[in-house]
This record gives structure tokens, C-alpha cells and sequence, in this order.
């Protein structure tokens, strides 16, 4: 007949199993909020591209670079409010994008956020509170076409 094993033992197996269950979950959340953060980093870069294509160095046509490119972060399937969209100034100098300023407006910022593009991923966000993805693109308006610029890491 054989000795019971230890309350200890049996703790130890259970802290185990505790530890594998979270690692998998953490693994599955993971997994699922990658491919959204480059979705959504690519609606982002996207929307802030075609708004700085519809700047004009006058100034004049900022509603229509922020209409077109909420139009893409809508096309992209973000929520009509999920999109701060802003016409302001890029200083080459110090790499920073200024919305308030009195220097001529020659970038767009778009900054995006979501849930998750994945309706059940999305539900156990919700319900848990998990995750929140967030990107944000500068696009310059340049002599030919725009590009976008990385803002000098804080």
C-alpha cells in the first residue's frame, strides 16, 4: 500500500496548473492583440497619408484633409469617434508636432484607438477591461507627396 502524498504536494501541483492556465491566457491575448495593433497601425498610417495629401501650404483646406481622412479610418473599420485627427505644424528642428502655433500648418496627426477588430477577442476585453490598442501617425506634407515622420522618442 502506498503513502498518501503530502497536502504540500498537492498545492504545488495546484500552483502549477494556476501558472500554466495564466501563461496560456496571457499567450492567447497576445496573439489575438497582434495582428489588431498592426491593422490598426495601418489604418492610422493610412488616414494620416491621405489627410496630409489634401493640405495645401495656404492652409485652406484643412476640413477637407480631416474629412478624408476620418473617411479612411471609417473605411478601415474604426468607430466615427475613435479617431483624434489634427492639422498642425511639424518642426524639423526639435521633431515635435505642434497643433497651437502660428507657424504655417504642413502636417496631420491621426491618432487611433480600438478594441480589437475581432468581435469575440473584443466581448472578453470588454468584459475584463484587458486591452486597449492605441496608434498614431504624422503625415508631413512634402513638395510631391506626403510622408510620415516619427516624433524623437520622449
Amino acid at each position: 500500500m502506498s503513502k498518501p502524498r503530502p497536502m504540500s504536494t498537492h498545492l504545488l501541483n495546484l500552483a502549477a496548473t494556476g501558472l500554466l492556465l495564466v501563461f496560456g491566457v496571457s499567450s492567447l491575448f497576445y496573439a489575438l492583440m497582434v495582428p489588431d495593433q498592426e491593422k490598426l497601425d495601418r489604418i492610422t498610417e493610412a488616414a494620416a497619408l491621405t489627410g496630409a495629401a489634401h493640405l495645401s501650404h495656404d492652409g485652406n483646406t484643412q476640413s477637407e484633409a480631416v474629412s478624408k481622412a476620418r473617411q479612411v479610418t471609417m473605411d478601415g473599420g474604426l468607430d466615427v469617434g475613435s479617431a483624434r485627427i489634427v492639422v498642425g505644424h511639424w518642426d524639423d528642428k526639435t521633431e515635435t508636432f505642434m497643433s497651437d502655433t502660428n507657424e504655417p500648418t504642413n502636417a496631420l496627426q491621426v491618432t487611433s484607438e480600438s478594441l480589437s477588430f475581432s468581435p469575440a477577442f473584443s466581448q472578453i476585453a470588454i468584459r475584463f477591461d484587458v486591452v486597449n490598442l492605441e496608434s498614431t501617425s504624422i503625415a508631413l506634407l512634402g513638395d510631391s507627396s506626403p510622408s510620415v515622420v516619427e516624433p524623437a522618442p520622449l
